[in-house]
């Protein structure tokens, strides 16, 4: 029976052939034991997954796109009785493809494991779209590898200097995205790259998102994520730095109600902290806080808001961390209200405040708050 279907698999992976509106995606996986489930999953929304098998070190997965199209080859590897994934990207478009790799353990381990220096191991081609993004992939290996960790780094020591060199090789980054997309005319290869342009609300100016239009320009609205990606910048432009920040009522630790600009620093900067006691990581972050309270506290005004806290857990917490700066809470209508202004949907998460009121910066790291105030308290003096 076994033999059967070993016959069967390698008849179907024989009588695969390329058509113009389909595509076949031939491989070669030395290493990998027959039976090894491979599966395709497109990134167009579609939820669908095309699954083939290794026969004798070879696979063949065939499909139709509508467009060129960002794709996840993920292997399914059973060793020592634990299954381990190996994971490949590139484009797919209809026509016939070729993936190949001088070993099946030479590719990047799937989720956390991920090697981002492992994507010079292996090779498809037969897309004109997977030519483009081979090129942005390559060239830009080393940087990515350094970005993410830095990022790894820079979450544990929240080092400022770990955090000025991740936002350093960030703006490498951006500027090397840039000229990609200025020098190649793949719009979906393009999109693709301009997705690692974004960033998170406050963190940018207006100019950033005009740019990024700019870019795009004089491509028409023909195609789907080109028209997605514009809705995003038209929303972007809503989140980028210099909005005002919105009054509402919270909660003194007396009980009094008073209103968020009434407590604001009229002639300086104010950071606003929103936390709770039931958060861990806002409880592990607290001691850092307090480092960055003490070095800046006499120039900058700190407060912090609970969101979704009871009373007692609250005070109770306050005592346990004990937190000298100004302490507030918020009761549901200002979890809301943060949420759909500020794009707030964890906690902690750090706003910096002008003497006007308006936000000049949002994150979620105590490490690149302080980045920040070190740069506008300088500025000032």
């Amino acid at each position: 029976m076994k033999y059967l279907i070993i016959l069967l698999l390698l008849g179907i992976v024989g009588c695969v052939r390329s058509t113009s509106d389909s595509f076949v995606l031939e491989g070669i996986a030395p290493g990998a034991p027959d039976s090894t489930e491979v599966s395709l999953y497109p990134k167009d929304g579609s939820h669908r997954n095309i699954t083939g098998y290794v026969i004798n070190g070879r696979f063949a997965l065939r499909d139709t796109m509508k467009t060129p199209t960002y794709c996840l080859l993920r292997f399914k590897l059973k060793q020592e009785n634990r299954l381990k994934y190996k994971d490949i990207e590139f484009f797919a478009e209809n026509g016939e493809l070729r993936f190949k790799t001088p070993n099946i353990d030479s590719l990047p381990s799937a989720f956390s494991e991920y090697d981002i220096r492992k994507e010079k191991n292996y090779r498809v081609t037969g897309s004109v779209a997977q030519d483009d993004y081979f090129d942005y992939q390559q060239q830009t290996l080393e940087q990515r590898a350094i970005i993410k960790e830095l990022e790894e780094k820079s979450g544990v020591s929240q080092r400022v200097e770990d955090w000025k060199q991740l936002q350093q090789e960030r703006e490498k980054l951006d500027q090397w995205c840039v000229k990609f997309i200025r020098a190649h005319r793949n719009v979906h290869v393009n999109l693709y790259v301009a997705e690692k342009l974004k960033r998170q609300p406050f963190t940018y100016d207006r100019s950033r998102v005009e740019r990024m239009g700019a870019l795009f320009a004089s491509d028409s609205d023909t195609c789907f994520s080109l028209r997605k990606f514009r809705d995003y910048l038209q929303e972007a432009v809503k989140f980028a730095k210099g909005r005002n920040l919105e009054d509402v009522e919270i909660l003194a630790l007396n009980g009094e109600k008073v209103q968020l600009l009434d407590q604001l620093n009229l002639k300086g900067y104010t950071v606003i902290d929103f936390w709770a006691s039931w958060c861990g990581a806002c409880r592990c972050s607290s001691s850092y806080f307090k480092k960055i309270y003490e070095r800046y506290g006499g120039q900058v005004k700190f407060m912090s808001i609970a969101l979704n806290d009871g009373e007692e857990n609250w005070k109770k917490a306050l005592k346990e961390e004990q937190m000298p700066w100004a302490q507030f809470r918020g009761e549901e209508h200002v979890t809301t209200m943060v949420n759909d202004l500020y794009k707030i949907t964890s906690i902690p998460t750090f706003l910096l405040v002008d003497a006007k009121g308006k936000i000049v910066y949002r994150c979620s790291q105590s490490g690149e708050l302080e980045v920040q105030l070190e740069s506008l308290v300088n500025k000032r003096l």
